[in-house]
């Protein structure tokens, strides 16, 4: 009888030593915690305390916070197009675990406002696309409930650049009270994206294809509004479908055999063997034998999740920089 006293002794005081840990570190969270205001989707946002509950609708967004070291926040993910694979392998382990909710993760279409309510966040981090549905409910549908947002600056601001992303980072840095880990990420980022623009500058821009999926007949592809027509630019490259107002668009065989892409970047989903299959798409069919792409071979493949806002366009800027000025790496 003593010694099972004993063990429950000792079990009661790990139980404590370990709430004790947890409670110095969520302290030292919130230890000198000022009252951050954001201004974020055309709204001042006030953060009175580090938010606790996260929802996040976009792995992105996800492995931000998983690189901020506060991604035990977080109580669910939306997947969408992704996957944990997509993220980069120093970040997963701290994300592999955090739940998938189907009620965030619907077989069809997306989560609707009261999927989202029942998750009872304190904030939800998110692009700015979900609220082209109606369904999924308007910001104020979600002030009104006392839920904060923070919504990616790339996703709503017309022609973004990676300035954009850097402010998603120190945004989240401030109000998660790690700015001077907000800092690194980003010295980091603006060093790694010096090293590559060094290297191409002054070469002629490469004509570039940005190219996403066939449907009906046409081609999904990268216009001149979003942050990848940016980065192709910083990369070295023309995008051939600059013109086009809209972050993705739909053209014609004919369109691209008229401007004739010099390089051809492909867009892989979370699938195996997607972007290889494009590739093989591409190549098959007849008209763009002729195209200087395909003649020449020369295709990029790159994961579609690097080219929206997150620590994974630096990624994407030197795999199409390397695509397209292959000399100078």
């Amino acid at each position: 009888m003593k010694k099972v006293v004993a063990i429950v002794l000792s079990m009661m005081l790990v139980i404590g030593v370990m709430a004790g840990c947890a409670n110095q570190v969520e302290k030292e969270i919130n230890e000198g915690y000022n009252t951050v205001e954001i201004d974020n989707f055309n709204t001042k946002t006030k953060f009175e305390e580090v938010p606790k509950n996260v929802v996040v609708l976009c792995f992105n967004s996800a492995e931000n916070l998983s690189a901020l070291g506060v991604s035990k926040n977080i109580i669910g993910i939306r997947k969408g197009h992704n996957c944990i694979d997509d993220v980069l392998p120093e970040f997963r382990d701290a994300l592999k675990d955090v739940p998938l909710p189907e009620s965030i993760n619907p077989q069809k279409g997306i989560p609707t406002l009261e999927n989202m309510l029942n998750m009872e966040p304190d904030l939800i981090v998110t692009n700015a696309f979900y609220f082209n549905v109606k369904s999924f409910g308007t910001p104020d549908d979600y002030r009104d409930n006392g839920i904060n947002l923070y919504i990616t600056e790339g996703s709503y601001i017309n022609n973004p650049t990676l300035e954009n992303t850097y402010n998603d980072i120190m945004n989240l840095g401030k109000i998660f009270n790690v700015e001077n880990k907000a800092e690194e990420l980003v010295k980091k980022m603006r060093d790694k994206v010096e090293e590559i623009t060094d290297k191409v500058k002054g070469k002629a821009p490469v004509k570039v294809l940005a190219f996403d999926s066939i449907r009906n007949g046409t081609f999904a592809v990268s216009g001149g509004t979003g942050l990848a027509n940016y980065i192709i630019e910083r990369a070295g490259g023309k995008n051939v479908f600059s013109d086009l107002e809209k972050q993705f668009g739909r053209v014609s065989l004919e369109d691209i055999i008229d401007r004739n892409p010099d390089v051809i970047v492909v867009y892989r989903y979370a699938i195996d063997g997607d972007g290889k299959a494009k590739v093989e798409q591409l190549k098959s069919i007849e008209g763009l034998s002729d195209v200087s792409a395909i003649k020449n071979n020369r295709i990029v493949i790159i994961n579609l999740f690097s080219i929206f806002p997150g620590l994974q366009n630096t990624l994407a800027l030197e795999q199409i920089a390397k695509g397209l000025h292959p000399d100078s790496f």
